[in-house]
């Protein structure tokens, strides 16, 4: 078993639930104004849409989870490798962006580097 995978896993799986949970409670309901650009679509479908969106987000970090559990099982193959790599980039680089576009005042660059880190150590260890 791959112990850093599994913490980079489960450190996935709890950044998706905050996401959905505090973006339903906090974030979300903010963004339902009726100032928004209507040519864009009815109210309705702009709060859909940012909702749907929202939550895309939290799946793909859930999805990333279920696939970092799934190699952690098992030693890497070339394939595997691969995707640890990928996601080692998407989870940095959306803790860099983080970082820089929150001036480091979102908490949430704190745990996507720490998943990226984690997913290298356990790709290249």
């Amino acid at each position: 078993m791959n112990t850093s995978l599994v913490i980079a896993a489960m450190l996935s799986l709890v950044m998706a639930t905050t996401h959905s949970i505090m973006g339903e409670k906090y974030f979300l309901p903010r963004l339902y104004k009726p100032v928004l650009p209507f040519h864009l679509g009815t109210e309705l479908f702009i709060n859909r849409t940012l909702r749907t969106a929202w939550h895309f987000i939290s799946l793909a970090w859930g999805f990333a989870a279920i696939l970092l559990l799934f190699f952690a099982a098992e030693p890497l193959d070339e394939t595997a490798r691969w995707v640890c790599y990928v996601l080692v980039i998407w989870y940095g680089a959306s803790a860099l962006l983080s970082f820089v576009i929150s001036r480091a005042r979102h908490f949430s660059w704190v745990v996507l580097l720490a998943i990226a880190l984690f997913t290298a150590l356990g790709t290249l260890g």
